[in-house]
């Protein structure tokens, strides 16, 4: 009778049945220096497009164009159809508040880069799984804990109210903009497409 604890049966050598099992295969096959490029170029690739996107500093704060709203109908009508035209400004002008408001408070800061670091590092650019004293630790486990890191620091502490309140002031900020700009200047078919891209029919590429 053929012993599982001498040979095998094909004769390839002994089988121990005490052998360490073997470790779970990799989550990604690429370094975490590479991915952490990849994720670089993509960010630059999106404020690269955002930049394209934006309209010209002379159209934006023309004071011809300044003016108070007629009614709260005009008022609505503004919001919408300067949000659509100057979605691109208005974006970049919230994230620009929203970094100076972070380098403002460098406790904030060092929260929100902390998170992002942990992210990254132990669950987002790991090439195998997590082992800690010598033990190996779950995926679930790290999401988990994670996740929960991040609810504490964004919702518990200081720091999400810093950035809510960051982002409302950019937003507040576009939004006095958008009320006080006034669309008379811009072409009917342009307001069409406009009010077209706002509904979702259609995406505006604006005057040419």
């Amino acid at each position: 009778m053929w012993n599982p604890t001498t040979s095998s049966p094909a004769g390839y050598g002994a089988i121990y049945p005490n052998q360490p099992p073997v470790p779970p295969p990799p989550r990604s096959s690429y370094p975490a220096d590479s991915r952490f490029a990849d994720l670089v170029s993509r960010i630059k690739g999106h404020l690269e497009t955002l930049m394209a996107a934006r309209r010209p500093s002379s159209e934006l704060f023309d004071p011809a164009a300044f003016s108070l709203p007629d009614t709260t109908s005009d008022t609505a009508t503004r919001l919408r159809r300067n949000f659509a035209y100057f979605r691109a400004n208005y974006a970049i002008a919230v994230l620009l508040v929203l970094l100076l408001c972070l380098l403002s408070q460098p406790s904030t800061f060092l929260a929100i880069a902390a998170l992002f670091a942990a992210w990254f590092f132990l669950y987002l650019s790991r090439e195998g799984p997590l082992i800690l004293f010598n033990r190996v630790v779950d995926d679930g486990a790290v999401l988990s804990v994670l996740s929960a890191a991040t609810v504490v620091v964004v919702f518990l502490t200081e720091v999400g109210w810093n950035l809510i309140g960051s982002v409302t002031l950019g937003v507040g900020l576009v939004g006095l903009h958008a009320v006080f700009r006034s669309t008379e200047d811009l072409f009917l078919g342009e307001m069409d497409a406009v009010n077209a891209a706002v509904d979702g029919e259609e995406d505006f590429d604006g005057v040419e």
